[in-house]
């Protein structure tokens, strides 16, 4: 714990000796540096040309065009034409200042991210993977710094056709694209990934799940001084033994099937609070059973006491008493829901200030998105370095 603290702190007093007295619009000039917004604006002439229209946008233009973005996130209109209204209850003078509003759909029209001529057949992301790779080349410029990571999915609201478009029936955001996260415990975002359904090529002898993990942990410099937390469809006995080699700390849940025949007896019949461990003791894994509304497993190769399961208690509503009763409850599992949240705050970030602005491309939503990304953890890393 002393070596995490100390790693923290030093990774800490390096980005604030670096960017310490920078604002959040600053430090948002970092992820979306000058060239992504060359790129952007190179590929948009280009696309432009293609359809025998000079439009010679200028990276100015570009930077002014999010910004009005980014005021349809918090300052929402009926209509996009109602931004350049000169009605007192629609009008914005600053987007009349900054762009026309012909301008403006010229630029939306004509917008692109990847050289059209030049895409890879094979990825069904090929449109916005540039931009995907480089603003995940600029967060990672300072490093994984945070001590508690979490990977976790984030919905990308979408409802037009598309071969990688998701359903997930749980989900506040049902039908859209699907992206992989590796967070921070405040929802600082490290790394993502697009998912492009079951066909996406990954080692099919450790299964999807597992490769997306190491993917996204693949920059992480340190892993012993970090610890990772992550659900059931990541999960498995044979990706804990891999973590362990790379030197990875790592918890999260897992499903029957994938426990290697843990004999872990059933606990289903049994009292709420109810609960098994076993211990590997060759390759130090400690497996969890607990029965709360209804039975988890939980696998960890991290623990503060010497691989023994220690338990503390946690409250519940009983119907029988009709009253709040403790019941007892693996320290595992409560490190799991305490570790476990990073993706959605910073998914709750984005969401709170979503760019409402529409387009008619697929791709638009992931674009707006990243630019929410990139706003979110511009201010998250602000928050952080005004607390240090």
């Amino acid at each position: 714990m002393a070596k995490t603290q100390k790693f923290k702190a030093f990774k800490m007093e390096e980005i604030f000796s670096e960017i310490g007295s920078k604002s959040p619009c600053d430090i948002f000039s970092l992820y979306f540096d000058k060239l992504i917004i060359a790129e952007i604006t190179h590929f948009t002439n280009e696309y432009a040309n293609q359809h025998n229209a000079a439009i010679n946008v200028t990276p100015v233009e570009i930077r002014r065009f999010i910004g009005i973005l980014y005021i349809s996130g918090y300052h929402t209109l009926p209509h996009i034409d109602h931004y350049w209204s000169v009605r007192p209850d629609m009008e914005i003078p600053i987007v009349k200042q900054v762009l026309s509003r012909n301008r403006f759909k010229i630029i939306k029209r004509f917008l692109h991210l990847a050289d059209n001529t030049d895409l890879n057949a094979v990825d069904r992301f090929a449109k916005v993977c540039p931009l995907i790779d480089a603003l995940n080349k600029n967060i990672m410029q300072f490093g994984v710094f945070s001590h508690i990571l979490s990977v976790d999915e984030q919905m990308i609201p979408y409802f037009g056709r598309h071969s990688c478009k998701m359903f997930i029936k749980a989900k506040p955001i049902r039908f859209g694209f699907k992206s992989w996260f590796l967070c921070s415990e405040s929802g600082y975002l490290f790394s993502s990934i697009l998912y492009g359904g079951a066909a996406t090529p990954h080692d099919k002898n450790i299964g999807l799940g597992a490769q997306t993990v190491l993917d996204l942990l693949a920059n992480v410099t340190d892993p012993d001084c970090h610890i990772i937390f992550f659900h059931n469809f990541f999960l498995s006995y044979h990706l804990m033994c891999l973590l362990n080699e790379r030197r990875f700390f790592a918890t999260g849940t897992i499903r029957e099937n994938r426990m290697a025949k843990s004999p872990l007896r059933n606990l289903k019949k049994e009292k709420r609070g109810a609960f098994d461990q076993l211990l590997d003791g060759q390759q130090e894994i400690l497996t969890v059973r607990w029965n709360d509304n209804a039975v988890v497993n939980v696998i960890t190769n991290n623990s503060a006491e010497p691989m023994v399961c220690t338990y503390i208690c946690a409250k519940r509503y009983c119907r029988k008493q009709k009253k709040t009763i403790k019941i007892p409850q693996s320290k595992v599992i409560q490190e799991y829901n305490h570790g476990m949240g990073g993706v959605d705050l910073h998914d709750n970030a984005v969401a709170n200030y979503r760019i409402c602005i529409r387009g008619k491309k697929w791709w638009w939503p992931i674009w707006i998105n990243a630019l929410g990304n990139a706003m979110v953890n511009a201010w998250k890393l602000h928050c952080m370095l005004a607390k240090f």
